[in-house]
């Protein structure tokens, strides 16, 4: 069922990575903000660095 989004976004993967990538390096915020990378409740002042992480380790 469905509409198939969950489809093309699991084709679009790479793509989208590396755009919300490209997105975070962008922001000069320099910590983390709502535009880059939402709200930061739980990590604090280390959200960026933390989804910055996250994103390094499909390479």
């Amino acid at each position: 069922g469905g509409i198939g989004f969950s489809e093309r976004l699991f084709k679009s993967t790479d793509v989208l990575l590396d755009r919300a990538r490209e997105h975070l390096d962008s922001c000069g915020c320099g910590t983390g903000c709502p535009s880059c990378v939402g709200p930061a409740y739980a990590l604090g002042t280390e959200v960026r660095e933390a989804v910055a992480d996250l994103l390094s380790l499909r390479s």
